[in-house]
Formats: C-alpha cells, sequence, structure tokens
C-alpha cells in the first residue's frame, strides 16, 4: 500500500482527534474532500455535472450536485440519490462525487448528489425532514427536468449514503417503507426500488430489539478503531441530539412503530448494506437492520478496514468492493 499524501494524513488526524471543535473538523474534512477532485475532473464529454437548488418548505436550499448522461434519450436512465456522510455535522456533496460519476457511468444513471442541514445550526431532525424534502422533490421532477426513469421493468429510484449519509438514507426507505408512526407525510410520487447503505448510523443500545442485544458488541470491540472512534461517533450524535425513538431517526423505529409490519414489507425495495468489520458498531446496525426488515437484503463486510476507508482509493481493498 502507497503511504497516503502528507495533507491528506493530516486531514484524516484531525477529523480523528477529540479535541478538535467543529468548526476545525469542517475545515479538515473540506481539504480532504478536495484534493482528489483534480484527477476527477475533467469527466467525460459525453457526461454533464450542473448544481441545482432545491428549496425546502421552510425556505432553506438544498446545493445539490447533478451527474448524468448528456443523452438521456436513448436508454433508461434510473436516478440514483446519494447523501455525504460527515457526522450530521460536516460534509458536503463533492465528498462523494467519485462515486457518483462511477455510477452515472457504470449504470447510465442520472445522479443526485444533495446537501443537507447540519448540525449544530441544524439540529434533529432538521437533517431528515430535509432530506425527505428533496427525495420527494426528485420523485416529482427528475423524469422531466434530467431526463431520468424512475419506475418500470428498466427503470430504477435507488436512495442511498455513506455514515451519517448512510443514516440518512436508511432512515428514507424506512419512513417510505413503514412509515411514521401513523402520521401524515408527503409521499414520494415514485416508489423506490433500491437502497444502498453504507456504514450506516442508525441505533444505539435503548432501541436494539431484546432478541437482538447480543448482536451489539462491536462498539466495544471497535471502540478505538481506524478513522474513527466510538467517542467519536458519540461527539457527533450529542451534536446532532437526536430522538433516538423517532421513525426519522432510524429505520429500526419505523419497523417497531409500523401498524402493519407484514403488509408494509411485502412492497420493501432490494436493500444492499456494506460495513466493514473494523468499524465502531456499524457492523451490528447492519446485521440487525438487515433481520428486522423482514425482507431479502444483501450485507457485505469489507474485511480488515475501518470506516473512512472509502476516502483512502489507494488501499488495496477499495477497487474490489467499488
Amino acid at each position: 500500500m502507497s503511504a497516503l499524501p502528507e495533507n491528506l494524513l493530516q486531514a484524516l488526524i484531525t477529523l480523528a482527534d477529540p479535541n478538535a471543535n467543529i468548526v476545525t473538523k469542517r475545515k479538515a474534512l473540506s481539504d480532504a474532500e478536495h484534493l482528489g477532485l483534480g484527477a476527477l475532473r475533467p469527466i467525460p464529454s459525453d457526461y454533464e455535472e450542473f448544481w441545482v437548488d432545491i428549496k425546502f418548505s421552510d425556505g432553506w436550499v438544498s446545493k445539490t450536485l447533478i451527474i448524468k448522461p448528456k443523452d438521456t434519450s436513448s436508454k433508461p436512465c434510473p436516478l440514483i440519490v446519494f447523501f455525504h456522510g460527515g457526522g450530521f455535522t460536516m460534509g458536503e456533496p463533492l465528498s462523494v462525487f467519485r462515486p457518483g460519476i462511477d455510477w452515472a457511468k457504470a449504470y447510465g444513471a442520472v445522479v443526485a448528489l444533495p446537501s443537507y442541514k447540519l448540525a449544530p445550526e441544524g439540529p434533529f431532525p432538521a437533517a431528515m425532514h430535509g432530506s425527505w424534502e428533496v427525495l420527494v422533490h426528485l420523485s416529482k421532477v427528475a423524469e422531466k427536468d434530467f431526463g431520468a426513469k424512475l419506475d418500470g421493468p428498466d427503470g430504477g429510484f435507488v436512495v442511498g449514503g455513506v455514515s451519517a449519509g448512510g443514516g440518512v438514507s436508511s432512515t428514507m426507505f424506512g419512513i417510505h417503507v413503514f412509515g411514521d408512526g401513523g402520521r401524515d407525510y408527503e409521499k414520494l410520487a415514485k416508489p423506490l426500488t433500491g437502497a444502498f447503505i453504507n456504514t450506516p448510523v442508525i441505533a444505539v443500545a435503548d432501541i436494539i430489539p431484546e432478541k437482538y442485544k447480543g448482536l451489539w458488541i462491536s462498539r466495544e470491540e471497535n471502540a478505538v478503531s481506524e478513522g474513527i472512534t466510538t467517542e467519536g461517533i458519540n461527539q457527533f450524535l450529542q451534536e446532532f441530539n437526536p430522538d433516538y425513538h423517532s421513525p426519522w431517526f432510524s429505520p429500526l423505529n419505523a419497523i417497531a412503530q409500523c401498524e402493519d409490519v407484514k403488509k408494509a414489507a411485502a412492497s420493501c425495495p432490494r436493500v444492499y448494506i456494506q460495513t466493514e468489520t473494523m468499524a465502531s458498531f456499524w457492523v451490528d446496525y447492519s446485521l440487525i437492520l438487515v433481520l428486522k426488515s423482514r425482507r431479502p437484503a444483501s450485507l457485505r463486510m469489507v474485511m480488515g478496514v475501518g470506516q473512512r476507508w472509502g476516502l483512502m482509493p489507494r488501499l488495496q481493498v477499495c477497487p474490489s468492493v467499488r
């Protein structure tokens, strides 16, 4: 494995420093994210990227990056909406530019990379409610505005995310399938056909069903893990300040509060979950979500790496899981 560039290594050290404040960590993450962008541009000439503004009901605007084939008429283009990570307190759409362009090329997809409200300025449930508004908006306009095809045997509408974005995407999946505990909310104009959930943040010990508590072990086993520690995750959650029992925090709660889980699960889209063996309790989240969703799902463990392996394309493991 090649050594990491010094500036990237320093950014990762700052991100792992429990004494660094949010402002410092935001800058470190932004620096790390922008280091590799030059190598990814220009994108192929038959693709395009541009920003759109998606206005929330409270006036806040999600700056959303669209990456798509220029020609969307010759074959169906599924829609992939992918949320960035950053502990609900930092991050930006450009941090997931690489998978965005990869999916546009591999699947001929229209890829949307949204921004969402960050804590502590936007505490829970702002990130989740706003992300749902983004998803609802795109379900209405992506076909007309971007040439995507969301449904039918040759279309697709996939939600995904990594780390905190994995938590966002898993919540979007949970609300779509299992609802908001019987409360009213605006539904998607087109149904989700799939979910890609990478290293999601979806649980604390209090909401783990009794029958699965024996699986809740990696938080201690990997307390001091590569990339991020259990202490670091707890700091992010403290800033985010969620209601741990809300369906807008975890699909486990949406499942628990659903009036007819069996009926809801019958329309559950396909789910692919990816995590790693050295992460601080994402392994537990992922396994429990697979067991609780009551539908077939694919779970892949990336062996021997920690949570931020996706930022390190020089790692030998990365090409094998892209």
